[in-house]
């Protein structure tokens, strides 16, 4: 599990429930493993700034899988989207619940690519500035 991202984290998670006792890497994709394998990685992370201290985090990951059976790997790669379908549809997180969004799969060489999106809204604390003393004059003279 990656130490850092929660998402990443929940991610695989919800796939080790789903493809249990299939392997899940984090990072690229190295010649020689053993299949079937998992490969997850954050593709893209942007943040969008809102009002206050209000911000919106949007994560695009990649979920590469290398289908155990090379001779029917077409087959096997359309049944494991259908279960990333309804894996990542809704993963836990340190977060909370997460939905993923924007779930696409592709198959090309072999493999499947499975993209998918969590974004959320989050608080970032600011720094309080705390006020001089305030001291208010009273003047006797009325106009």
């Amino acid at each position: 599990m990656h130490k850092e991202d929660p998402i990443t984290n929940g991610i695989c998670r919800a796939i080790a429930g789903a493809f249990a006792p299939c392997a899940i890497a984090l990072g690229p994709v190295r010649q020689g493993l053993e299949t079937p394998h998992f490969f997850v990685a954050c593709t893209k992370a942007t943040q969008r700034v809102y009002r206050g201290r209000r911000f919106q985090a949007q994560n695009a990951f990649c979920v590469t899988y290398l289908p155990a059976d090379t001779a029917c790997a077409k087959e096997e790669c359309v049944e494991t989207a259908h279960r990333l379908f309804d894996c990542l549809a809704c993963i836990d997180t340190d977060l909370g619940a997460m939905h993923g969004t924007r779930m696409a799969a592709s198959f090309e060489e072999g493999r499947l690519t499975f993209e998918v999106r969590y974004d959320y809204f989050f608080y970032r604390p600011g720094e309080v500035v705390m006020m001089e003393e305030l001291t208010q004059i009273h003047s006797s003279r009325r106009t």
